[in-house]
């Protein structure tokens, strides 16, 4: 069937023959339908088997039906009322006593003579291949090999339950047609198995007549103009074929069966070639899409850590611009109570500020220090020839500071051995005659 000839709701059913002695494909018959239902077909196929008759005075033998003649198979495309039309007209031509074939259902007689095209069936197999995995696909592409009737009905339950509901209905379609996988799997199918391996498993003889028609005739022509144009062409391809047969000067001499096998070979050597580097820049652009789908999705993971960060520099920040150049208050000093807590009630620099007495010395507890940090004991100052004790102080200034500081009777304040009175310092005249260096206290000096 070709649809380009003919402008409009008319299309072409185009028939074509292997003529061995000129080793090329001949067109013998053009058909023109405005419908592709069962019935139509039936009568397309009851006026064609009509016209070979009346054209060359006998019958078209089949092989199936009649038990004689060269013909064995018919390759079609898949459509399905195409081939219930045939079986119809099979039907009436049927003698089970002559065929064998004991049958009253037209879906089942096809089964000895038809076949499908492999081109056209992996055709609709490549819709199916982008809803399912590669594994999948494959396995549903190696069908047609399948051998036993068991594992058969196995490929065929994983098709209704395959989750993909266009797997399903390819498969329901097929079985709603009993004739379509035998027309496809030799090991299922009621063709002699001869006649199968020497049949073509596809229909590129005609498919490739179709672009030849179409350069002769044009294409998108009214129905009148195209029927008398193929008839223009038909005789032509006539006149060709008879001074074919006069002259024995063929059109194409390397058009015979060995060399069309060696170009199907040459053709599939380059086709399997062409497949593998397909598949491996398959695989390439496959690992491109997933290391650009990873840094992506890094791309967008670190967006957000981006707007997280700066939504918490702005909660920090107050909305306020701040000089992260400068240093601010500096280091941090540690914070006594932190750091010596465990010895508070030993230091005497943390205890409240209390007046010393005579009592309180004899209570205070002393820190053991190395002899050399030491400090000298009262009892071992000297004092100084312009020293004066509190005790030769006036009595007002001294009372003020007895009064500030409990001073005992020798007229200095009372310290702890281990402490050191702030107000303490060297006298500089002791310390040039190389004498012993007394303490002074400051007069006058806050305690």
């Amino acid at each position: 069937m070709t649809y380009k000839h003919v402008f409009g709701e008319f299309n072409e059913w185009e028939v074509v023959i292997w003529d061995p002695y000129l080793n090329s494909c001949v067109p013998i018959s053009h058909v023109y339908c405005n419908r592709e239902s069962r019935q139509a077909y039936g009568m397309v196929w009851d006026g064609w088997f009509e016209a070979i008759k009346m054209v060359t005075g006998a019958e078209l033998k089949i092989k199936a039906i009649h038990g004689e003649g060269s013909h064995t198979i018919f390759m079609v495309d898949g459509a399905a009322a195409q081939v219930q039309g045939l079986g119809d007209n099979l039907l009436r031509r049927n003698n089970p006593a002559i065929s064998k074939i004991d049958t009253l259902i037209a879906e089942e007689i096809v089964q000895h003579l038809i076949r499908t095209c492999n081109v056209h069936c992996n055709r609709k197999l490549d819709s199916l291949r982008a809803v399912m995995s590669p594994e999948d696909f494959e396995y549903i592409s190696r069908f047609r090999y399948i051998y036993y009737p068991e594992e058969m009905k196995k490929f065929q339950q994983w098709c209704l339950d395959h989750h993909e509901q266009k797997v399903q209905d390819w498969m329901r379609n097929k079985l709603a047609h009993p004739w379509y996988i035998p027309s496809l799997c030799r090991h299922f199918s009621k063709i002699p198995k001869d006649d199968w391996d020497l049949s073509p498993n596809d229909t590129n003889l005609n498919e490739q007549s179709h672009p030849a028609s179409n350069m002769a005739t044009g294409i998108g022509l009214n129905l009148l103009p195209a029927i008398l144009s193929i008839y223009e062409h038909d005789l032509q391809i006539a006149t060709d074929r008879e001074t074919a047969y006069k002259s024995h000067i063929l059109k194409n001499p390397r058009n015979a069966l060995v060399h069309r096998f060696h170009s199907n070979a040459r053709r599939s050597s380059n086709h399997a070639k062409r497949a593998d580097e397909s598949h491996e820049k398959r695989e390439a652009l496959r690992q491109l899409e997933a290391e650009l789908a990873l840094a992506k999705q890094q791309q967008r993971e670190s967006a957000d850590k981006v707007k997280a960060l700066q939504a918490e520099k702005k909660q920090q920040s107050g909305g306020k611009k701040w000089n992260l150049r400068t240093s601010g208050r500096g280091i941090r000093t540690p914070s006594i109570a932190s750091s010596s807590s465990a010895n508070k009630e030993n230091d005497p620099f943390l205890q409240p500020p209390t007046a010393f007495t005579s009592h309180s010395m004899s209570t205070t507890c002393h820190i053991e220090l190395e002899p050399a940090l030491e400090p000298p004991f009262h009892s071992q100052l000297q004092p100084s020839s312009g020293w004066q004790p509190y005790a030769e102080l006036s009595g007002t200034h001294l009372q003020q500071q007895q009064h500030r500081v409990n001073v005992p009777s020798h007229g200095y304040p009372a310290f702890p051995a281990s402490t050191c009175p702030p107000a303490i310092h060297f006298n500089a005249a002791a310390s040039r005659s190389g004498g012993p260096i007394p303490c002074q206290y400051n007069e006058g000096r806050d305690w």
